[in-house]
């Protein structure tokens, strides 16, 4: 099923910079690679070379300076060239590793169970998401920071002159927010939707209020979910410690049998 997944990811066509911003998927599969010296499962799938390879493909389309910023429309409507363009490969030992994967529509094909549970998490992600954005519309967030919109030197340069008579830009220099805000040069940044403070009992528009018998039964099922959480934890941390303990025997087995060697 990871392989599917990882599939997806190599053959859809329809990931845009706005849904790589809002997923983060590039930090997932960022953190796949980097795991440092953790050992790895025998897989038939080829799976460690594929993650790094769409990482990379990844890495270098994002260092791309002329992809679009996320205030441009550009952003929401250009989307990233997929890492394998021919459809249906399979991985270098010739393994299939497309099961479960729509080569038409890029989708995963779950379990029924798997599919409700995945279509409720995202109705509930949908829904809290909109409630931040609700509070947002009505108290707009403050900047973190204003960039120049103009890529080239010149383009930055008229931009400081456009806030600055003189144009001279030095460290310490304060600048108004509303010679910012008014001039079209320059574009806000703000911090990520999770990051801003949001009030926890903020109800969005058109949103009922949760009754106490419905507060206590989300509660219950974030309870449920964090405890999952911890266990599937627990049970990752266990099958580390096997693999390191299998990979620690084969090195001694390997060092004696090394050592076995030199002294004949």
């Amino acid at each position: 099923m990871l392989s599917s997944f990882l599939r997806s990811l190599e053959i859809r066509p329809d990931l845009s910079w706005s849904i790589m911003a809002e997923t983060k998927i590039d930090h997932t599969i960022g953190i796949i690679v980097s795991r440092g010296a953790q050992p790895i499962a025998p897989e038939p799938f080829n799976m460690e070379a594929r993650f790094r390879a769409l990482y990379n493909h990844w890495w270098h389309l994002i260092q791309d300076q002329h992809k679009p910023e996320p205030w441009e429309e550009a952003h929401d409507t250009t989307f990233l060239p997929p890492l394998l363009k021919a459809r249906g490969i399979g991985d270098d030992s010739g393994k299939d590793v497309s099961q479960g994967v729509d080569i038409e529509t890029h989708r995963i094909t779950l379990p029924a169970d798997m599919q409700a549970e995945a279509d409720r998490m995202f109705a509930e992600w949908l829904k809290d998401r909109n409630r931040k954005l609700s509070y947002f519309r009505e108290h707009p967030p403050h900047p973190l920071a204003w960039h120049p919109v103009p890529r080239t030197n010149e383009g930055k340069q008229a931009a400081w002159e456009d806030i600055f008579e003189d144009g001279v830009f030095e460290v310490g220099r304060k600048v108004s927010e509303k010679l910012l805000g008014a001039s079209t040069l320059w574009k806000p940044s703000y911090r990520g939707i999770n990051q801003e403070h949001i009030p926890y009992d903020w109800v969005a528009p058109g949103e009922a209020e949760l009754t106490d018998e419905e507060f206590k039964k989300w509660n219950e099922e974030f309870d449920k979910r964090f405890a999952k959480q911890n266990e599937r934890k627990d049970r990752q941390k266990a099958y580390q410690n096997t693999l390191k303990q299998e990979r620690d025997m084969k090195r001694q087995e390997e060092e004696e049998e090394m050592q076995r060697k030199q002294e004949l």
